[in-house]
């Protein structure tokens, strides 16, 4: 007996929603034979959501003790966890909730500081970077600071760079323009930015890994690189690269 090929995806937040979608759209060219997804909180605010996702071609995966508080809200689960979980191959994606313009707790009404708790890297963002670029067999030195500001677009990060070797802006740039995971723009306000995902992005989300507003751009220095970009926390696979965007 041939092996059933599912794709199940867990949690249905910022980057699990278009990816269902996506699965689903493509399920046949990408020989799936099905998608699942687990939810585990049933929400009214949520019902909708979760129906268009089922009439699309995905099916809901809930807790034992969640099936009939689905069904009440109308949305029929097609396995519990254990159901989905008994399969002899798939591919599984876990999905982290962040907090968006979806979101209504944990906003705050001020900037808010965050502590430097890393006494090597300050805080875990430059750790994350320093271990990815391990992979590359690059040691960086890297430092980071965090602050919480009252928004629910995108995170917004200030680099200077200290490069080993001479560049000038537009080789800078063009290194931006070429990277595949990078969306470059001319706007610099982030509601612009955000309202140009919503409305021509896949799910209106921006899957690119960030978003470089190109005037911010700098090189002061032969071998300084300084600027800022957004980043979307929409994007972490490499199967979403055709849905990127190249220019915001």
């Amino acid at each position: 007996m041939a092996k059933k090929n599912t794709v199940h995806v867990v949690g249905t937040g910022t980057i699990g929603e278009p990816l269902i979608g996506l699965f689903t759209d493509y399920k046949n060219k990408w020989n799936i034979d099905e998608v699942t997804f687990h939810k585990r909180t049933p929400s009214a605010d949520d019902r909708a959501m979760v129906q268009f996702l089922i009439d699309r071609g995905a099916r809901l995966v809930a807790d034992e003790e969640a099936r009939s508080d689905f069904a009440r809200l109308g949305n029929r689960v097609s396995y519990t966890t254990e159901e989905a979980l008994d399969i002899e191959s798939g591919t599984f994606v876990c999905m982290r909730r962040a907090n968006d313009v979806s979101d209504t707790k944990q906003f705050i009404a001020a900037p808010e500081a965050g502590k430097h708790d890393d006494h090597e890297f300050g805080t875990h963002h430059a750790r994350d970077a320093y271990h990815l670029f391990q992979t590359l067999d690059e040691k960086l030195d890297l430092f980071s600071s965090a602050i919480k500001i009252n928004t629910q677009y995108m995170h917004t990060l200030w680099y200077d760079i200290t490069l080993g070797h001479d560049t000038t802006l537009e080789e800078a740039k063009a290194k931006l323009r070429g990277n595949p995971h990078v969306a470059v723009t001319s706007k610099r306000s982030v509601n612009q930015i955000f309202s140009f995902g919503r409305d021509h992005g896949y799910f209106g989300r921006i899957l690119s890994q960030t978003v470089v507003p190109m005037p911010t751009h700098t090189v002061p220095s032969p071998r300084r690189v300084v600027g800022f970009c957004y980043t979307p926390q929409d994007e972490n696979l490499a199967v979403l690269r055709p849905y990127m965007f190249r220019e915001v």
